[in-house]
């Protein structure tokens, strides 16, 4: 999802087209990935990207102790659609990997790093 030290999300979609002749099973003739969106707004560089259950929200963290989440629009025939901020915490420790809580708690979200301190927020 993201290039190498890069202070954006890029968020990438594969279309694809199915022969009316291919059986069900068949896989997909010419396959193409597009980039939809680049989020920008970090920091650092983009260390990890998390999606909740939903899709609605995609939190991203990064090596400067930056935590962000993205709202999305509906999505359209074009594509994903428009995301925007939600959130951003600066928590001042180097993050390395974010994900959303599933079950109970979807609203959750926790990110940690090398400091052993996790950062835990609550998202409606």
């Amino acid at each position: 999802m993201n290039a190498p030290f890069s202070q954006a999300v890029q968020l990438w979609e594969r279309w694809e087209t199915l022969s009316e002749q291919a059986p069900p099973s068949a896989a997909p003739a010419n396959p193409r990935w597009e980039r939809s969106a680049e989020l920008k707004g970090h920091t650092g560089a983009v260390t990890s990207v998390a999606w909740r259950a939903d899709g609605a929200l995609l939190a991203s963290v990064d090596a400067a102790g930056q935590l962000m989440t993205w709202r999305r629009g509906e999505p359209t025939d074009q594509g994903l659609g428009a995301f925007e901020p939600f959130t951003t915490a600066e928590v001042g420790t180097t993050f390395w990997t974010c994900r959303f809580a599933a079950g109970r708690v979807p609203g959750m979200l926790a990110a940690g790093g090398f400091s052993g301190v996790p950062a835990v927020c609550a998202l409606s």
